[in-house]
């Protein structure tokens, strides 16, 4: 067996890193080479394990730290100690184990993001104080006014008559002060419930229904949303898996990212469906129970489905039509036109032009930060919204048993 290695001492009072050698005698004793420090038992130090080919820590009892890499000596000193010191070289040298361990972080991972994560934020939510989540929804709130939405354009009475609508639909057992009903102008038909109970209506809903059943199968279902905390399920269980990928991954920058990817990815496909599935099923019960046909839920949200594809296709090129010939042709027409425009006259200075050219390149590249903070703010309205009316969803309450 090899009794000498060499390396770098920390004496674990300063900085200074000195260079020695390290000699294991027959008492297994180990002497320093200069002689900085008084000979030191084996049986008392502690060897770090192998990792590849990074420098280990040979740990005494004084404070003192030696990083070597003579690990093949390291290796025979520890065997030598009745250590087993490289027991994670080994097994990240297996192909068998290192597949084993991926499995293994997959299982977890998936298993935690999927029911995990989920089933502990259904029962965090019910303890978590009406102080903390009436900031979540006043902040979420400001947010969207500041970006999203502007203030509501329907007339008093109207506001009136869909909050008296939305007192009559709110459960008899909860407090009505969980509730609250606010109006927005979003230039589309929405509506979605908020961590502290606010629901959040939109005028061009109120102004797209015929007559208040269908405003109250909306309103029930949003407040079915809010009896059942999803939207407050849905921050903790976002937050959970931001703390699960940070102890999988062990950075910030990867729990970050899977905070910001995964809502898309995972839950927006499973958790989600499930809460919307809850706040139907809540619907459904108390339209049959007021003498509301499970239809019209239906119909509307079919509706409003249609409505905003019309909003977003007016917004840019209108759906379904394609530009003629002679669309081209205006278009080559107003190419030339803007290209001569845009031509330098022969008056302007060269310093002019490229001071110009400098202000539209900066213009050009500079971030559109509110765009990016609207698009955030549309998918989580959206994310909280009563749609999309899937299939399976409006089949549902139209099979649903008539009421009596």
């Amino acid at each position: 067996m090899n009794n000498q290695i060499s390396g770098r001492l920390y004496d674990g009072k300063t900085a200074r890193a000195v260079q020695v050698v390290l000699r294991l005698d027959e008492q297994k004793f180990i002497h320093f080479e200069p002689a900085v420090m008084e000979p030191q038992p084996l049986a008392t130090t502690q060897i770090a394990s192998r990792v590849g080919n990074v420098a280990r820590a040979i740990r005494f009892t004084s404070g003192a730290v030696v990083e070597s890499t003579d690990h093949d000596t390291l290796d025979a000193w520890g065997s030598a100690n009745n250590r087993c010191v490289n027991l994670a070289h080994r097994l990240e040298n297996k192909i068998a184990h290192a597949i084993g361990a991926l499995v293994i972080v997959a299982v977890i991972f998936i298993a935690g993001a999927f029911w995990g994560i989920p089933r502990a934020a259904d029962e965090i939510a019910a303890y978590v104080p009406m102080s903390i989540t009436s900031k979540l929804g006043t902040g979420t709130l400001e947010a969207m006014d500041g970006v999203f939405f502007s203030e509501s354009q329907l007339s008093p009475e109207q506001q009136k008559q869909t909050t008296d609508l939305f007192t009559t639909l709110l459960p008899k057992a909860t407090p009505d002060s969980q509730f609250a009903i606010v109006f927005r102008d979003a230039g589309m038909p929405n509506a979605f419930a908020l961590p502290d109970g606010t629901v959040v209506v939109t005028d061009e809903l109120v102004e797209l229904a015929d007559n208040d059943a269908e405003i109250a199968s909306v309103l029930l279902h949003e407040i079915g949303h809010v009896t059942g905390r999803h939207s407050l399920r849905m921050v903790i269980s976002h937050a959970g898996l931001a703390g699960l990928a940070l102890a999988v991954f062990g950075d910030v920058s990867s729990a970050g990212g899977i905070l910001l990817g995964m809502p898309s990815v995972m839950m927006e496909m499973s958790y989600s469906r499930e809460l919307e599935w809850e706040a139907d099923t809540y619907a459904l019960d108390a339209m049959k129970e007021r003498g509301l046909a499970p239809a019209v839920f239906a119909d509307f949200m079919e509706r409003m489905e249609m409505e905003m594809a019309l909003t977003k296709s007016t917004e840019g090129e209108p759906a379904g039509e394609c530009p003629t010939g002679n669309e081209d042709a205006q278009a080559d027409t107003t190419v030339a036109e803007s290209a001569n425009s845009e031509a330098v006259p022969a008056t302007d200075s060269v310093a002019d032009v490229e001071t110009e050219m400098t202000e539209n390149e900066t213009t050009e590249t500079e971030p559109d930060y509110e765009g990016i903070a609207r698009n955030n703010i549309e998918k989580w309205a959206t994310y909280l919204s009563t749609h999309p009316a899937t299939a399976e969803r409006t089949a549902r309450f139209r099979n649903a048993s008539p009421v009596k």
